[in-house]
This record gives structure tokens, sequence and C-alpha cells, in this order.
């Protein structure tokens, strides 16, 4: 198995996200997994993920050559960044004893690396490893705060007049000030406090220094929760420093290192309307630009001016320099939360762009356009930033489904990237749509068909959603496949204020429609669908706003929120079930999954005692499975093409030495062999043998097992077969005569962590899983 695609958001923290510089590699984090892109223009590359951490990263940071993350639990790893990806060096256990709430990282030409870290405990260290000799002890330093509580740091390398070559801290502080430090790279002499300057009246959100050295001259930028951000200077002091100036805004110059350094305000910053969150600089034609970013939902591009100029003759004074903002992206809609951090860097090919990521984990790119000199919006990373629940493709194989308690449906295919440029055509994977923006979390869902799906969530409603006009021509245009149009498909689809339902649009110009019985003409809620004319992937802000399907219809009859939806491979029934205490609620209710269907059950089958958790047709659409809570799996025979009529055929109990703990999971081998996993960790396969089902194997684990799919391979009766466990592995078996056969084992770094959710083959030849960790994991199999 090789992994082909990672879809996950980001974690909902500023530094969650690095570009390292001067190369294509983005570090963002899914909870515990670092994963590293490779960012192009106009495609997606390789990816890879790193499963090292023991608890949530919310925090990265470094340089071009090495990488640090860190996690809530205080532990830290640092990384090597070689032409391949990533490599491991060295994890730091329990450097804090508390979350670490920001990290920083000094390189020294000798692989000797300095981790400067503060956390929820008070103290700032200091951590030097050797990147080497891993054998070496680190050697640390620590600064405890008192009665003030530190919020983030950055620090710099500073080369002395005597050729010594220091290290220098900024520490934000609750205090409302940026305190300074400084040590000697060897450790020899104390952390101490060299100097501090105020800034504004509320709490710092980053610091970001313009170098990573200081030699002449260096900015430091503070983003800050009051709106502004302040860029201090810090410069080598000389004569022509002495001649005092009052046409700029500054605070009296501050002695940072001896009589070597001085630090003053350079400017402050007002263009943001809501907290700034984060910051870093860039080179634009030569010239440095620093970028931040705010949950005022913009990113912006300023420049310094700093040639003096004379402002009038009669004034016989000179500015010393202006900053001004030369660009302004972002601004999304209502949407978008605002933006927690930015970041940016180079494609492996040279080009600037700039990522932010926003309170959602959402990813939105920009690439600098030399020919125009502005930026360009380009597509980006894409994933949920919820528990994945549940998977589906359509009935053709074109796209994945996904559903999430993010409160989002997504759809994924495979697109053929066919540049005007003279790069080759390149195939990768991309979010395509955003059928469903929902308001509660939506905890299953399935395709019925190849442009229909069904999605259930906690209101106890059932929602079937049909493709739009506008869906279908824009997915045919950037993958070649073609949905099929539907009856009377409409252009496209919007949610009215306040609403839940995906009202359908039948014009372009923005009319909504309250129901499909409401003429054209009197339809309201104008300009709430724009229509997409799309020759490559969607943007994050198409994606939010203007790929929505159209709810068809809502299926009632459930009494609590909905638990397990699936479809007949013929598309003619759907069964759903939902949380259940008590029998009376462990009904399973069979839907018709035609186009247009009737709104009531067809039929109500009544047996299990508890929630049916998981539910599958056969192949031939004949017979219903239903696994649950109850430690029971029954089989449901079809009596009438109807569905009206389903009988009973088998229970599977302790009887049948089944399961002893809660069924998690199950799936069809054939029309006459089924599996199921359990939390007692068995695999058990059934089969009917002389029209009597029968228990025909059981494979024990050393895990609860909690998701399972198999597929026929091609030109032949065996079968492959993954299975998810309770800790995220997933393990590929091939049947061999009946008996399964351990394949091989996706490795620790590429398979989930924790709760496997759900898996679904798409053929021989490639699977999708899910899982707790928000991560939508696409793999290829190797027939």
């Amino acid at each position: 198995m090789r992994l082909e695609h990672v879809f996950a958001a980001t974690n909902r923290q500023p530094d969650s996200t690095y570009w390292v510089p001067e190369s294509g590699l983005l570090l963002a984090s899914a909870r515990s997994t670092l994963i590293a892109h490779r960012l192009c223009p106009n495609r997606q590359n390789r990816i890879q993920c790193f499963n090292r951490h023991s608890s949530d990263i919310n925090r990265i940071s470094g340089d071009k050559n090495f990488i640090v993350s860190a996690t809530v639990d205080g532990e830290i790893i640092l990384w090597k960044v070689e032409e391949n990806g990533l490599v491991e060096v060295k994890k730091l256990s329990k450097i804090h004893s508390d979350a670490i709430g920001s990290l920083s990282l000094v390189n020294f030409d000798d692989d000797n690396n300095v981790i400067c870290s503060i956390a929820g405990d008070s103290s700032l260290k200091l951590t030097r490893v050797n990147a080497k000799n891993e054998e070496e002890e680190n050697r640390t330093k620590e600064h405890v705060f008192k009665s003030i509580y530190p919020i983030c740091v950055a620090s710099t390398k500073v080369k002395r007049r005597n050729s010594t070559t220091e290290i220098l801290l900024a520490v934000a502080t609750s205090d409302f000030f940026v305190r300074f430090f400084l040590i000697d790279k060897e450790f020899n002499g104390e952390l101490k406090e060299t100097s501090k300057i105020q800034i504004g009246e509320d709490w710092s959100t980053s610091l970001s220094f313009s170098s990573t050295t200081l030699e002449d001259s260096i900015f430091l930028s503070v983003t800050n929760k009051d709106n502004k951000v302040r860029v201090i200077k810090i410069f080598k002091q000389n004569e022509q420093d002495k001649v005092e100036t009052e046409d700029r805004l500054q605070v009296d110059k501050k002695i940072l290192i001896e009589e070597e350094f001085e630090i003053l305000t350079e400017t402050i910053l007002r263009g943001h309307s809501n907290w700034s969150t984060s910051s870093c600089w860039i080179s634009i034609e030569g010239e440095l630009h620093l970028v931040t970013s705010s949950m005022d939902k913009s990113v912006i591009v300023w420049s310094s001016n700093s040639s003096a100029e004379a402002i009038e003759e009669e004034e016989e004074e000179q500015s010393l320099g202006t900053w001004s903002d030369v660009a302004r992206i972002g601004d999304f809609g209502g949407a978008n939360m605002g933006f927690l951090g930015v970041t940016a860097g180079r494609s492996d090919s040279g080009k600037l762009g700039i990522l932010a990521h926003s309170y959602n984990g959402a990813f939105y790119l920009w690439w600098w356009n030399e020919e125009e000199a502005q930026w360009k919006s380009s597509i980006s990373p894409s994933g949920h930033f919820g528990p994945v629940r549940d998977l589906s493709w359509s009935q053709d194989k074109t796209f994945l489904l996904s559903t999430s308690f993010d409160q989002t449906t997504r759809l994924y295919s495979r697109i053929n990237n066919q540049n005007q440029s003279s790069e080759p055509s390149e195939i990768f994977w991309a979010e395509c749509a955003r059928p469903q923006v929902h308001g509660h979390d939506i905890r299953c869902m399935t395709s019925i068909g190849s442009n229909r799906f069904a999605s259930g969530a906690e209101e106890k409603v059932i929602r079937v959603f049909r493709s739009t006009r506008n869906f279908r021509e824009n997915f045919e245009a950037i993958t070649g496949y073609n949905v099929g149009e539907t009856e009377d498909e409409p252009e496209g689809a919007a949610v009215p204020a306040l609403g839940l339902s995906n009202k359908a649009v039948f014009e372009k110009q923005g009319k909504v429609n309250a129901d499909r019985e409401i003429a054209a003409h009197e339809s309201y809620m104008e300009d709430q669908f724009t229509a997409l004319n799309l020759g490559a992937v969607p943007l994050e802000a198409d994606l939010l706003q203007n790929t929505l399907w159209w709810e068809e219809r809502k299926l009632y009859g459930h009494g609590s929120e909905l638990q397990s939806l699936t479809s007949s491979p013929d598309g003619k029934f759907i069964a759903s079930s939902c949380k259940a205490s008590k029998k009376s609620q462990a009904s399973i209710f069979i839907w018709d999954g035609s186009q247009n269907g009737k709104p009531g059950a067809l039929a109500k089958l009544e047996q299990h005692q508890l929630t049916v958790i998981q539910l599958r047709f056969s192949p031939d659409s004949k017979r219903l499975l239903s696994v649950g809570r109850d430690r029971v799996a029954m089989v449901w025979k079809l009596k009438d093409e109807n569905g009206e009529s389903w009988e009973l055929e088998k229970i599977f109990d302790k009887s049948m030495k089944a399961h002893s703990r809660v069924i998690w999971n199950c799936c069809w081998l054939d029309n006459q062999t089924f599996l199921t996993a359990g939390r007692d960790k068995q695999l058990i396969t059934w089969k009917m043998e002389n029209g009597e089902w029968l228990k025909a194997s059981s494979l024990q684990s050393d895990q609860a097992l909690t998701a399972v799919d198999c597929v026929k391979m091609k030109n032949s009766e065996e079968s492959l077969l993954l299975l998810g466990k309770e800790d995220g592995a997933l393990e590929l078996y091939k049947t061999e005569n009946g008996d399964l056969k351990l394949e091989s084992t996706v490795s620790r770094d590429e398979c989930h962590v924790g709760f496997v959710s759900q898996i679904c083959f798409r053929d021989c030849s490639m699977v999708a899983t899910c899982g707790e960790d928000h991560q939508v994991k696409l793999f290829s199999l190797s027939n």
C-alpha cells in the first residue's frame, strides 16, 4: 500500500503551519500528525505524514535546515530537512510540565541547535541539541517568570563586535512588555534580561524577526490583540544614530546590549480591524516586506520606504521612512472566521507564496505574479477540521464523499492537470466541492448512484441531496468525468439565512426557490449563489459558498440522532438507524432510494435491543446486514421487490460463538459471505453453506477492531480486505482458499492516530480511510 493523498485541516493554533524557507515544503499539524505538503502553483504534490508525537501538535517553527514541533503535553521533536522531506533527529520528552505556548529555533553551522520554548508553567527554556551526535547530553537554561506570564518568543543570532556569536531572545509577557534576553551559544553565562519595551495595552500574539542573524540591524514584528502591529528596530549604535529626530513615531531609544545595540519602535501599523494574529517576513524583488494576518479575515503585505524625502523646503526636515500596505488579500465573507496564522516561502521552482490558515483550519494560498505585480489565489491543501465519521464512493467511482463532526460533507476527485505551461500534466487529488455545509454535526452518509447522496446528523432527519448543473459542468471540466444529468436539474443551491436546507437555484442570476413547487418568477433570496465557470480546482472561498448541492427531500421517522446510513448497490433502497438506549428506538428504517422517491418509510425492522452501529446491503441488494451495540449481527432478507416486506433470516449471537463485545463494523465479501469486526478484537467470517449460515473462521487481533471493508480482485476469485484498529493501525489481508493472509501493514507514520472510523474501497487499486484524527487518506494498492 502506498499513501496517495491526505486531506486534513490544520490545528486551531497560530503556529500550526510553517513554510520551510527556500523550499516548497509546508508543514502542517492535524491533531498529533505532522503533515508535509509540497506546494506548487496549480497542483498538489506528494504528501508525507509523521506520527511521532503522543499528543496534539500546537507549535511548529524552524529554519531552512532544521524544524521543531511541540505539543500540548510539553514534548518537542527536532527534525532535519532533507531533499525527500523530514528526518527525525531527537525527541525531547517533558521539556515543560505544561502545554508549550511558543517555540523558536537558532541553528549554528556545526549542527548545534538551540530550541527556545515557553509554556504554561511560566518558564522560558533554552535546550541545546547536537544533531550530529544524538547521544550527547542536552544542555539547558531556564528562566522562570514571577507574577507575569510569557506569551510568545522569537530568537535570532547576534554577531558582536568582538566576533563572538550570541543568542538574542524576545519574549512577550502578560504585562504588555517585550523583554529581551541574551546568552552566549555555549550557555556559559547566565540567561539575563537586557532590556524591555512596552507594547500597547493588550497581549501580544506573535513575534517574528526579519532575519536569522543580527549584524548591523534587524526588525522585530509584534502582532497584538489591540489590532495593531508594531515594528521594532534593533541596530548598531554609531555616531549618526545619535542625531535625534522628532518627525517619526518612536519611543525613547533603549540600550539593548551594553553600548553596542539600541532598540526603538520603528512604526505602528494600523490596518486591521480585529486581532492581529501572526506575521512573517518576505523579500519581493530584493525589498523586505512584512505580512500580517488578522481575525478580520484579511492578510496585509506591508512595505517600508526607507529613502529620505524632503517634505517641504521650509520645514528643513527629512522623513526617515514610512510603512504602507501594498497589498490586502483575503476577506472571504461571513463563512470564514478570520485568519489565525500566516507563513510565507517559495516553491521548489522559486515562486514566492503566502499561505494563511483560518480559525477552522482551512488553508488559503496566494502566489506572487511577477508580470502583473500582484498576488493570485491558488488551490491549496484542504480537509476536515473535526473527526471524520463516514466515507462513500459514488457508484461510478468518480468521486469520494466524506462527512465529519465539522458539519460539512466534502467531495474529492482525481484531477488531470492540463497546464498551458511547459510543465507536464500531472494527476493529483483535490477537493472539488462541498455539497453540504450544515448547522449540526454530521455522523453518517451514503452515496446513491452517481449524483445523489443522503446524510444524517444529530437533528434526527435524513437529508437527500442531488447534484446541480453548475457542479456537473465544472466537475467534467476539471476531471473529465461526467456524473450524468438529473431531472429538473437546478443551476445551483444556497442556504437561506437562519436555515439548514440547501434550496435549489434555478437561475444563474441568483434566484432561489423556497421549494420545488414555487415558480421561478416567485423566487426570493437574491445573490446567494454565484455560478462558477471553473477551469481548475475551486478555491477555498468558492468551496465555502458556491459548490452546494440542492436538497431533494427530507426523510422523517427516527426519534434520535442518526447513527448509520447505507444504500443498496442497485440504488433502490436506503437503510438507516439511530442512537438507541432501548428496543423501541433501535429500529431500522427502509426508504425508497429512487429519485423523488416516497417520503415515508417503506419498512421498519425491529429486533435489535440497542444502537444499530452499522448497516450494509449485500452486493445483489437482496439482503441487509446490521450490527450493533447489543453484540448481535442480523441478516434481513428482501421478500418483495418494492422493499415493503423484509424477514429476519438469521441472528448471529453468543449461541453461534459470535462477538462478546460491541460490533463496530461489517462488510460483505460476496452475496453469501460477510465479516464482522468488534471491540472483542475479533474479525469473524460468516458464510452460508447448504442454505445455513455458519461461522467460517475467526481472526484474533491485538486491538479492538473498528473498521473493515473488502473488494474482489481483478480476474480472480480472491479478495482484498483492509482492517482498521482502535489505535489507528491498518492491516491489509488477502483471501486464499477462504483463509485470510496478512499481506502488509501500513507504517506507523502513514496510518491513523486513534479510532479508524471507516474504510471504503474504490476498487482493487485504491482504498479510502478516515478517523478521529480529522484525516481522510487515500492509498494505492499494487495488484
